[in-house]
């Protein structure tokens, strides 16, 4: 059951970051990209620590980072 949850999680973080993608300079675009796994990892150690969740990790950062990438291109 929670596969098809996560599956829409990864597609509107997609559209999500590539609409604020859209509108950044290129120092921006690379900021993003550099922060964003980082912000990410602390989310899910944070869920992990507080509640005991397991987030997925690799595949949102994928997601983000094929983003950034399909958005500077």
């Amino acid at each position: 059951m929670a596969e098809p949850l996560i599956l829409l999680l990864l597609l509107l973080l997609g559209l999500g970051l590539s609409w604020v993608l859209s509108n950044q300079g290129i120092k921006s675009r690379i900021a993003i990209a550099l922060l964003f796994p980082v912000i990410w990892l602390g989310i899910a150690a944070a869920a992990f620590s507080y509640d005991h969740l397991w987030l997925p990790i690799a595949a949102p950062i994928g997601t983000g980072l094929l983003t950034l990438a399909g958005a500077t291109a």
